[in-house]
Order: C-alpha cells, then structure tokens, then sequence
C-alpha cells in the first residue's frame, strides 16, 4: 500500500472513528448528569498522549503535561464538589 493511500484511509478512520465517539459522547451527557460523565473524558487526553507516542514519536513537554494536571484536578474538584452537594438535604420552596 502506498504512503497517500494509506494516509487517505487513515485520515478516514480517524474520522470515522472521532465523529462517532462524538455522537456516543453527546448521547451520553442526554442520559447522565454532567458531573458523571466529564471525568471520562480525561481518557482521551492520555488516548491523545499515548497516539503522539506511538505514532509521530512526540513526548509532551512539561507545560503539556502541567496543563493536564491541571485540567484533571478541577474536573475532579468539580465531581467531588457536586457530589457533595448532591448528598446535601434540599430546601423545599413553598408553592407559587
């Protein structure tokens, strides 16, 4: 197979592949609260990481990596907190 018709297929398959992890994701938040499923999504910071690895031999620089940390920790300060608060007893309003 030569190298433009392999990169043509490639290029489609991660297209493919991407449009339907988009469609799945978005489904997703339709079904289940925000706070649920956000933290999945740090799976494709790693997935983009290990991909760069494998594929064009690039490591991440620190300020990458920084950057992801902390992207990582609100997400995850954000899940906590809202679990949190899911957990708290509610007020209840008086009818309008």
């Amino acid at each position: 197979m030569t190298k433009p018709l392999f990169d043509k297929i490639a290029l489609i398959g991660i297209g493919l592949i991407g449009g339907t992890a988009q469609l799945t994701l978005t489904y997703a938040f339709k079904l289940a609260p925000v706070a649920v499923i956000a933290p999945f999504e740090y799976g494709s910071l790693l997935f983009g990481v290990v991909l760069g690895l494998l594929i064009w031999q690039e490591t991440p620089d620190r300020y990458i990596l920084i950057g992801a940390a902390v992207v990582i920790a609100s997400g995850l300060y954000i899940l906590h907190r809202e679990t949190k608060l899911r957990r708290l007893p509610r007020e209840v309003e008086p009818p309008v």
